[in-house]
């Protein structure tokens, strides 16, 4: 079985799972909330329960934003853990139930973001590796013969670090540049 074929085979394990847990209304749970969170050093163990399904619902918001569920649901998993480890900074459960929903929509708008960021240096980059290409096929076509990072560099008037780095990203596999004369 693939890898991607196991993947929602496990996410509905997943699911099927924390539906065996208990359910319960907004009253309800802030009720054992407000029981677990007068002992300060048991809601960190059983407040990450109550609020499973939770992380579960949130991710489902943020679907099809960039990032697989899998990785919001764990993101918010780590962050509902967290969030339990500082619960010192509520005074109530009220504030618990947010507390804890801001900290889960916080860390899976951050992985959004910091994925949509990698995305941009990724086009950047080839973009960047594209161009050198591009001139490099173009200069050595017109000498009739395979360039030099210098030329080229001086072509394109950039360093020719700027060249080297595109080099290496390409996997040096520039056709068009004698690599032999850096090396």
């Amino acid at each position: 079985m693939s890898e991607r074929s196991k993947q929602p085979e496990e996410q509905n394990q997943y699911l099927n799972e924390l539906n065996t847990l208990q359910e319960q209304d907004a009253k309800e749970r802030l009720e054992r909330v407000e029981a677990i969170f007068r002992d300060k050093a048991a809601a960190t163990e059983k407040i990450p329960l109550l609020y499973l399904r939770d992380v579960t619902d949130i991710a489902k918001l943020y679907e099809g934003q960039g990032v697989l569920i899998d990785d919001l649901i764990g993101e918010g998993n780590l962050a509902l853990l967290s969030g339990c480890a500082n619960l010192d900074l509520c005074e109530t459960a009220e504030e618990v139930e947010e507390f804890l929903t801001r900290t889960i929509m916080d860390a899976m708008e951050s992985l959004i973001a910091e994925d949509a960021n990698a995305s941009d240096v990724d086009e950047k980059i080839a973009q960047r590796v594209s161009e050198v290409y591009a001139a490099a096929k173009e200069l050595s076509e017109t000498l009739l013969k395979k360039v030099s990072v210098e030329e080229l560099a001086q072509e394109m008037e950039v360093p020719v670090s700027e060249i080297e780095e595109a080099i290496r990203l390409s996997g040096n596999r520039i056709d068009y540049i004698d690599t032999e004369q850096t090396e």
